[in-house]
């Protein structure tokens, strides 16, 4: 599987720049395909391997919780963190991404290890409802 560079931003929670920034810097690699720039699952992984990425993400991921914790003047906004097996997230990241990107005041994180994907998300109560809805096991029909 293979994603475009805002893809990869939503995933991370952070700029289109950023992600170049991390390009220009070596962190990560990419190719073109159709005048877009492009990321397979193992370029990722390996990217999101180095030491200083990972203090990177956990500082952004930190970051969501605790500016959601500060906040007492916002309603029906919520926050949760949430660790899967990586090879069930995988299947149901594309599905995430279409409904973080799909609505407006969404803070979405991904981060991925070798055992766990987790998430972290704040939103409205309606988002997070529906990413929950999203993360569930799908029963065999």
């Amino acid at each position: 599987m293979s994603y475009d560079i805002k893809t990869l931003s939503t995933m991370m929670g952070v700029t289109t720049r950023t992600i170049r920034n991390y390009m220009h810097l070596g962190l990560l690699k990419g190719y073109i395909e159709h005048g877009k720039w492009c990321f397979t699952s193992q370029e990722i992984d390996l990217f999101l391997s180095n030491s200083y990425v990972q203090k990177e993400l956990e500082i952004k991921a930190n970051s969501i919780v605790l500016d959601y914790l500060k906040q007492n003047d916002r309603y029906e906004i919520g926050c949760f963190v949430m660790n899967l097996s990586s090879i069930e997230y995988e299947k149901k990241l594309p599905e995430i991404l279409n409904c973080v990107n799909e609505r407006k005041n969404v803070r979405f994180f991904y981060y991925k290890t070798n055992k766990i994907s987790r998430i972290c998300v704040e939103g409205s109560l309606d988002t997070l409802s529906q990413i929950i809805e999203l993360l569930k096991p799908r029963k065999n029909s």
